[in-house]
């Protein structure tokens, strides 16, 4: 009986090492094997930031000593006085799911090098940031040590959030709340079994729902009334646009631009091949992605050095297939694209430094 006992727990051992490295691509015993290992926890409303000097070869990830993601390329010729080209937002800037020299700034600065301009590019994109962190990162870890002379930001995770909490949704939610969090920081030896780490997962998100902290997995995204969101993002697009006036500093609003034929060309949805799975996001965000863009042109519309720049019309010309990984996320093709977009906004409408 003991020897079956010790059997079952070397099988169950083995059963959830592979689930988890099926689900994670890195074992558990691996120092970084996390769903979010390069965020830190600060003690503003933000809530978390990118760890400075976290390093992964594996998923082709590096953060500097700023806490900026690497754009993977060597930057001769710059200096502190270098123009700076500020990228802010979440997970699309960032570059979900693709290493340090495919996100569209890195892509975009590896262009601009190839034209033989030198700038001082940076992705300070945060996956799960929402607009009004993104500009809070701004001011707090941008503006302290670099002047801008050019920002862009794109983030659609208030959208997400809204959707996700409903009733209990407020400006200051983020997926912190949810049990970002606790997935930070190193695993203690004993918690490199996956039994016990599963066990433990399991207790943590028990305690959470008994002190009404919500299950990632525990609630569906469903519509819901986006009015007192809209009003909190126009009062925060309102100090970022006063900021880029007042300094002379151009400031590029850039779309929440899903998988799908956003614009046009509607009637081809159900032939792309994430439809099926990303559906239901549609369902639900669909409407409030628009009131969003919407209010995105209209800010840009109203203050001086400040554009809103659609590219839904430019995708909708490509394959989207070829363009994401899935509902917002793009691919390296996706970031490419986007960067050379980016450039020849830049260039036609002279916001380069």
């Amino acid at each position: 009986m003991v020897g079956s006992i010790i059997f079952s727990i070397i099988i169950g051992e083995i059963v959830l090492q592979i689930s988890y490295k099926y689900n994670s691509k890195l074992w558990l015993w691996e120092s970084e094997a996390f769903k979010v290992p390069f965020v830190e926890k600060v003690g503003t409303r933000r809530e978390y930031r990118l760890r400075p000097n976290f390093q992964n070869e594996k998923l082709g990830i590096k953060i500097d000593p700023q806490g900026f993601r690497s754009l993977g390329l060597i930057k001769n010729g710059l200096t502190k006085n270098s123009p700076a080209i500020i990228f802010l937002g979440d997970s699309v800037p960032y570059g979900f799911n693709v290493k340090d020299n495919e996100s569209y700034p890195a892509q975009f600065a590896n262009l601009t090098n190839k034209k033989g301009k030198k700038y001082n590019v940076i992705n300070a994109g945060v996956p799960s940031y929402t607009i009004w962190q993104s500009i809070d990162r701004f001011r707090e870890d941008v503006l302290p040590t670099i002047q801008p002379s050019l920002l862009i930001l794109q983030a659609a995770n208030d959208i997400s959030l809204l959707t996700y909490f409903r009733e209990d949704w407020n400006e200051t939610r983020t997926w912190a709340g949810i049990g970002l969090l606790e997935k930070l920081g190193s695993l203690q030896n004993f918690e490199k079994s996956a039994i016990i780490f599963f066990c433990k997962k399991f207790v943590l998100s028990h305690q959470a729902k008994s002190k009404k902290i919500f299950s990632l997995k525990g609630r569906s995204h469903l519509p819901y009334n986006s009015d007192a969101m809209l009003k909190h993002l126009d009062h925060e697009l309102n100090w970022i646009a006063m900021f880029a006036y007042e300094n002379n500093t151009p400031l590029v609003l850039l779309p929440i631009d899903p998988f799908y034929y956003q614009t046009y060309r509607k009637e081809k949805n159900k032939d792309l091949i994430l439809w099926e799975k990303e559906k239901r996001y549609v369902e639900a965000w669909d409407v409030i992605i628009e009131q969003v863009n919407h209010l995105l042109q209209k800010k840009a519309n109203k203050n001086k050095n400040c554009y809103f720049f659609d590219t839904r019309p430019y995708f909708d010309k490509t394959n989207r297939d070829l363009m994401y990984i899935d509902f917002i996320h793009y691919s390296k093709d996706g970031n490419q694209y986007m960067a050379e977009l980016l450039y020849n906004f830049f260039e036609k409408n002279k916001l380069l430094p």
